[in-house]
């Protein structure tokens, strides 16, 4: 079923307001449901980032010279995020980064998809958020620091022969390398949920939870899921 355009801008801002009830207290972000809150504060961001997608792309007419002096923006502000220290110009900068990104995701590779292909790459996004998530919930015991190391190493491996392959193959194993792209940002998923786990145990102690800071490298994991999905897709 083709899910309207504004069914995203209904969602988004109920997502908002069901992330602040569950996370903060008093206007103070609290330490109970710890890693609840984490997947609410990815899910809302990754709403956000859908909607100006759509937005952008319905609205805004913007040139690609235009997309590149925004995704330098966006790393600046990356930075300023990294340093601020107040709760309320952290959300703001956030907020930013991700309208910021969802104008840019014109130029992506979906955007040439249909919603219909787009909401079916979501829909496999979330069968594996579930599954990374419950494997790091359900057996912490297997994931150890290598891990991070080796998922990094993977990593750099596989942008060697993607730009191997986009440089002299023509992509001719591009949809291999996307294969274990996801593969690896999964691994990532479960590293990072574990951390976030490990935060959650962290925060009860010492009463300061920062869920940005927790959430942000999963965002940006879960995003580049999204775009190899849609890669592959494509």
């Amino acid at each position: 079923m083709d899910i309207p355009t504004n069914y995203y801008y209904m969602l988004t801002p109920v997502l908002v307001v069901i992330t602040y009830l569950s996370a903060f207290k008093d206007g103070k972000p609290i330490c109970k449901r710890y890693l609840v809150n984490c997947l609410l504060y990815l899910i809302t961001s990754f709403s956000i980032y859908i909607s100006s997608y759509h937005y952008s792309k319905d609205n805004i007419d913007i040139k690609p010279s235009h997309a590149i002096l925004l995704s330098i923006s966006t790393l600046f502000m990356i930075i300023a995020l990294l340093y601020a220290k107040n709760q309320a110009t952290k959300h703001i900068i956030w907020l930013l980064i991700l309208i910021t990104l969802g104008i840019v995701g014109k130029f992506s590779k979906i955007k040439n998809m249909d919603d219909e292909l787009i909401q079916d790459i979501l829909k496999k996004l979330i069968v594996i958020l579930i599954v990374c998530v419950s494997f790091a919930v359900m057996f912490p015991q297997y994931i150890k620091p290598s891990m991070g190391t080796a998922l990094f190493v993977g990593l750099l491996f596989v942008i060697i022969f993607r730009i191997i392959d986009i440089v002299f193959l023509k992509k001719k194993y591009d949809d291999y390398i996307s294969y274990a792209t996801i593969f690896i940002f999964s691994g990532f998923v479960v590293y990072d949920t574990d951390r976030v786990l490990k935060a959650g145990k962290e925060c009860a102690k010492t009463g300061k939870p920062d869920y940005l800071e927790n959430m942000i490298d999963m965002f940006f994991n879960v995003l580049n899921l999204f775009q190899n999905l849609a890669s592959v897709a494509d």
